[in-house]
C-alpha cells in the first residue's frame, strides 16, 4: 500500500508539473528570492523586487491561463503560446516599475494581486456553463485553496516546534532566519504545489451539486442577521440626516461597506438552494437587499462627496467612488436578471480592478488630477502664481489655514507622483534647481521653500467656523525659535493631554499636593493647586483674535512655568471654552 500510494503522489505531482509548469516555475523562483532576502537588505535593488512581485503575480495569472486554456480546450501548443503571450506581458509591466518605488506601485501591486486572483474564477467558466456550475467550480477553488493553506500551516507549525525542541533540549543555536525560511517554504512554495495538486479540473459535465447544512446555517443565522443589524443602523442614521439636516460622517462609508459586502457573500452563500420550495423566504429577503443597497448607496456616495468637495480626490477615495459603481452594477444586474446571473460580481470587480490600475482613468491620475486642480486654484486666488500661471518664488507667505493646505496638497503630489508632477508651476525644468542625489524629504523641502511655505510663524490660530478656534504652536524648519529652559529651578512635572472639561488632575509626592482643574468660567485656562495656595493660569484672549509670530509659548508664574503645546475650544464672547488641552508644567 505504501509503493502504491507513493506511486499516487508522485503521479499526481507529475501530472501538475504538465498542467501548471509556469505556475510551479513562479513558486520555486519566488521562494529562492525570499530566501536570499531574508538577510540582506534588497529593499534598494529594483531586480528582486520585480522578480518576487513577478512571481507574486505570476502564480494566479498562469494558473488562470491554464483554466482558459481548459475551458477552450486548446491544444499544447495554443496553451503555451497563451501561457508565453502572459509571461510577456508580465515581464513588460515589471519593466516599468521605476527604480523608487512609491504608494501608487504598491497601491497598484494590491490591485493587481486582487485582478489576477479574480480571473482564477472567471477564466473556467467565462463561456460555458450554467450560473449553478459557475458557483460549484469557484467553491471548489476556494475550498482547494483553504485546504492546502491549512496543510501548509500545519507543516510549518509543526516543523518549527521540533526545531524549537531540538533548539532547547541540545542546546543547538537555530538562527531565527531558519524559521522566516521555513514559513516562506511552506507559505509560497507548499501552498502552491498542494493547490496546483488538487486544482479542480475543467470538465464538460455537469459538475456533482452537494449543499453544506453547516454553510446554511451559517448564512441563515449569522450573516443575514448581521446584514440586517446593519441595514437598520444604516437607514436609522438615514432618518437622523432628515431630521437634522446635516451632511452624514464620513465614517458611514465603512459601515456601508461592511453591509455591501457581508450582503452580498451571503447571497453567494445561499444561492444554490434559494429558489427550492423550502426556502422561499430567501428570495424574498435577497431581493428586499438588493432595493435596500440603493438608498445606502447613495448615503454611501454623499459621506464620499463631502470628502470630495473639502479635499478633492485621492487614490482612497477613488477607490470607494469605484466601489460604489460597483455596488450599482450588481444591483441593478440582479434587480434586472431575477438574481440569475452571479458571474458579474467577479467580472465586473475584475474590470473595474484592472481600470483603477492603469489608464488615463486610473485611480492614480484622476487623483493627481485632483489635487493639481486644487492646488491650481489655491494659488490664483491667493495670487500666488502670476498671470501666465507659473509660481511666484521668494516670497515668504506668514501662516495660514490656507498655506497650510497648499503644504499638505505639495506633499502628497510630491511624494506619491514625483517632483515632476509640479512642472507647470515652473517655467524652468525643475532637475535645474532639485538635484538627484536629494532624498524625498530634502526635494519636498527644497520645493516648498522656493514656494514660499515653509516659514511658519511660532503660533497661529486656525479657524474652523464663527465657533470654534484651535491654537497651535509650530516652529520652522530651522528650528531657529527652540530655546532651552532651566529645569534645576524646577522639582515636578505635570503632563496635562485632555479632551474633557471637568477634568482634574493630582500629583501627590513628598506629602506635596498638586491639583490642576480647568476652568471654563472666566478667561483662565485653569487654576493650579500647589499645598492649599491657589494661582490661576491666564491666557491673554487677545490670543484668539490676532496671534503674531512673537507670542509667547509659556506661562510663567512665582511658582512654575507653562508650556502651552495646543488649544482647542469654543468662543463665548471674550471667555476661553476648552475642550482639548495639550501642556506641560514645570513645578517649583
Amino acid at each position: 500500500m505504501k509503493i502504491l500510494s507513493l506511486q499516487n503522489l508522485s503521479d499526481t505531482i507529475y501530472k501538475s508539473i504538465i498542467r501548471f509548469p509556469f505556475t510551479l516555475l513562479c513558486a520555486i523562483f519566488g521562494t529562492f528570492l525570499l530566501f536570499y532576502s531574508i538577510g540582506n537588505e534588497i529593499h534598494s535593488n529594483i531586480w528582486f523586487i520585480r522578480g518576487i512581485h513577478g512571481a507574486q503575480l505570476g502564480i494566479p495569472v498562469f494558473i488562470a491561463a491554464t483554466y482558459l486554456s481548459e475551458n477552450l480546450h486548446l491544444s499544447i501548443i495554443k496553451s503555451y503560446l497563451l501561457k508565453s503571450i502572459s509571461l510577456i506581458i508580465l515581464i513588460i509591466y515589471l519593466m516599468t516599475m521605476p527604480k523608487e518605488l512609491t504608494y501608487i506601485n504598491f497601491s497598484r501591486w494590491i490591485l493587481l494581486t486582487i485582478f489576477t486572483h479574480l480571473l482564477i474564477f472567471i477564466a473556467p467558466n467565462i463561456n460555458k456553463g450554467t450560473q449553478l456550475d459557475f458557483w460549484i467550480f469557484s467553491k471548489n477553488i476556494i475550498a482547494t485553496f483553504i485546504e492546502s493553506l491549512f496543510y501548509s500551516i500545519i507543516i510549518f507549525i509543526g516543523i518549527s516546534i521540533a526545531l524549537l525542541s531540538i533548539d532547547s533540549l541540545f542546546n543547538i543555536n537555530i538562527d531565527e532566519d531558519i524559521y522566516l525560511k521555513l514559513l516562506t517554504f511552506c507559505g509560497f512554495f507548499l501552498n502552491t504545489l498542494f493547490f496546483i495538486c488538487k486544482a479542480p479540473i475543467v470538465r464538460n459535465q455537469k459538475e456533482e451539486f452537494s449543499y453544506s447544512t453547516i454553510l446554511k446555517n451559517f448564512t441563515q443565522y449569522i450573516m443575514f442577521p448581521l446584514v440586517t443589524i446593519y441595514m437598520v443602523i444604516l437607514y436609522a442614521y438615514s432618518v437622523k440626516i432628515i431630521f437634522i439636516q446635516d451632511w452624514p460622517k464620513g465614517w458611514v462609508s465603512m459601515l456601508s461597506i461592511g453591509f455591501s459586502t457581508l450582503g452580498i457573500i451571503s447571497f453567494l452563500f445561499i444561492y444554490p438552494i434559494k429558489n427550492n420550495n423550502q426556502n422561499k423566504w430567501i428570495p424574498i429577503y435577497t431581493k428586499v437587499f438588493f432595493y435596500a443597497l440603493f438608498p445606502i448607496i447613495i448615503l454611501f456616495i454623499a459621506a464620499i462627496w463631502t470628502r470630495i468637495t473639502d479635499y478633492g480626490i485621492t487614490e482612497n477615495r477613488y477607490y470607494l467612488i469605484i466601489l460604489a459603481v460597483w455596488l450599482v452594477i450588481v444591483a441593478l444586474n440582479m434587480l434586472l436578471k431575477g438574481q440569475n446571473n452571479i458571474k458579474i460580481i467577479p467580472i465586473s470587480l475584475c474590470v473595474l480592478t484592472l481600470i483603477s490600475s492603469f489608464g488615463p482613468i486610473s485611480a492614480f491620475q484622476v487623483a493627481k488630477k485632483s489635487q493639481t486642480h486644487r492646488l491650481n486654484q489655491l494659488a490664483k486666488k491667493e495670487k500666488w502664481v502670476n498671470d501666465d500661471g507659473f509660481w511666484i518664488t521668494n516670497i515668504d507667505h506668514s501662516y495660514s489655514p490656507k498655506v497650510e493646505n497648499a503644504r499638505s496638497i505639495i506633499s502628497y503630489l510630491s511624494d506619491y507622483h514625483g517632483y515632476n508632477s509640479l512642472q507647470a508651476f515652473f517655467p524652468q525644468p525643475m532637475n535645474s534647481f532639485l538635484a538627484d542625489s536629494l532624498s524625498k524629504w530634502e526635494v519636498k523641502n527644497v520645493l516648498l521653500k522656493k514656494m514660499g511655505l515653509t516659514s511658519l510663524n511660532n503660533s497661529s490660530i486656525v479657524e474652523k467656523n464663527k465657533d470654534e478656534y484651535s491654537i497651535h504652536f509650530y516652529s520652522n524648519t530651522e528650528y531657529e525659535n527652540l530655546h532651552l529652559i532651566d529645569i534645576k529651578k524646577y522639582n515636578y512635572l505635570l503632563n496635562v493631554n485632555t479632551n474633557s472639561i471637568d477634568l482634574e488632575y493630582k500629583l501627590i509626592q513628598d506629602n506635596k499636593n498638586i491639583i490642576f482643574k480647568i476652568n471654563n468660567n472666566d478667561n483662565s485656562i485653569g487654576s493650579l493647586e500647589i499645598d492649599g495656595i491657589i494661582y490661576t493660569v491666564n491666557l491673554d484672549t487677545n490670543l484668539l483674535k490676532n496671534a503674531k509670530e512673537d507670542t509667547t509659548l509659556s506661562v510663567e508664574s512665582e511658582a512654575f512655568t507653562m508650556l502651552l503645546y495646543s488649544l482647542t475650544g469654543d468662543k463665548d464672547k471674550e471667555q476661553l471654552s476648552i475642550t482639548h488641552m495639550r501642556a506641560m508644567f514645570l513645578i517649583k
